[in-house]
């Protein structure tokens, strides 16, 4: 019934021409895929490289430059005391001898185990220069 005021929409569809063709190749899909998985890949693998290659060099340097550098080596450990224990059992209670690095040395662990002998009353530890320390 009133068929002829409603004509079939699909016809109109099937008389027009293909305006754009979005279709593209699998393969190329595939190509640009395999192409940014890769270029992340490299970043990645360049960014763990350039962190091991700061981490390693940054501890070969400090190695080299303070902790095995004859500078910061203790040559000289003075101790001062009131007469009643000899200097060189300080120094063995200290556990801090010549050659040890200067700067890999805890002063508070050396105070603390000085300080855990009963007949230490007091005790001051210090970095100094030599020069600083035989003016004063």
């Amino acid at each position: 019934m009133f068929r002829w005021l409603h004509p079939n929409r699909n016809r109109r569809f099937g008389e027009r021409q293909f305006v754009l063709d979005v279709k593209l190749r699998t393969r190329q899909m595939r190509v640009a895929r395999w192409r940014a998985a890769g270029t992340g890949l490299a970043g990645v693998l360049a960014l763990a490289l350039l962190v091991l290659l700061f981490w390693r060099g940054g501890k070969w340097f400090l190695a080299d430059a303070v902790y095995e550098n004859s500078a910061f080596v203790i040559q000289h450990v003075d101790v001062r005391t009131d007469g009643v224990i000899a200097p060189a059992v300080i120094r063995r209670w200290a556990l801090v001898r010549p050659g040890q690095n200067l700067l890999s040395l805890d002063l508070m662990r050396v105070k603390r185990d000085l300080e855990m002998y009963s007949p230490i009353a007091g005790v001051s530890v210090e970095r100094c220069c030599r020069a600083r320390c035989e003016s004063a």
